[in-house]
């Protein structure tokens, strides 16, 4: 207790609860990308596919964590849903991109043409997608209408992450899988009946 003439701050219930919030939704998405990934084994019928499609969250973070900093917003409740709504965007864009070369090497082509060749075919897709979502996310992102400001750190977790994501996505996700490819081919013999399906 204070003596007479001190103050003494503390938290309140609201932090407490802000926290439990903040750690449910953590739980959730780890708890949602662990579920991704199984129904992505079964469809894929592989257990490197999947991971490779997860590997695109990551990489969104990289466009989130610089636009919080600079347009001065914290990563909270918004901002954490706004996470788990990237994350379902930017595996929905891998998921194509790699299923498509998949299609490509079971009609018989060899593994750089399919990257290739899907690379080009899908960019323009993957491209129009990611940009109707930043345009239609706009407003909410400026605080246009009544109630924006409290939902524009989503709004602009997305647009942010979504930008920056699918660039990477279509670099980085052909050329790991013609890198996953090589290594699992020259792997171990016990590895390939589980790994490789063509």
């Amino acid at each position: 207790f204070p003596r007479k003439g001190e103050v003494s701050v503390a938290l309140g219930a609201e932090v407490g609860e802000v926290e439990a919030s903040l750690n449910s939704l953590l739980i959730g998405g780890v708890a949602a990308l662990g579920l991704v990934y199984i129904v992505l084994v079964a469809q894929f019928n592989v257990l490197w596919l999947p991971l490779l499609a997860l590997v695109s969250v990551p990489l969104s973070i990289n466009g989130v964590t610089p636009a919080l900093f600079v347009l001065r917003n914290t990563l909270n409740l918004m901002s954490g849903q706004g996470l788990m709504v990237l994350s379902g965007i930017v595996v929905n864009n891998s998921i194509l991109l790699l299923e498509f070369i998949q299609q490509r090497r079971a009609a018989g082509m060899s593994v750089e043409d399919a990257v290739l060749g899907a690379s080009r075919t899908r960019l323009r897709p993957i491209l129009m997608t990611a940009g109707t979502t930043v345009i239609g996310l706009l407003p909410l992102a400026l605080g246009v209408g009544a109630g924006a400001k409290l939902q524009a750190p989503m709004a602009i977790t997305v647009i942010f992450g979504l930008l920056v994501s699918t660039g990477l996505t279509l670099i980085v996700l052909p050329a790991l899988y013609l890198e996953a490819r090589h290594f699992f081919e020259k792997g171990p013999g016990f590895i390939k009946p589980m790994i490789l399906r063509d």
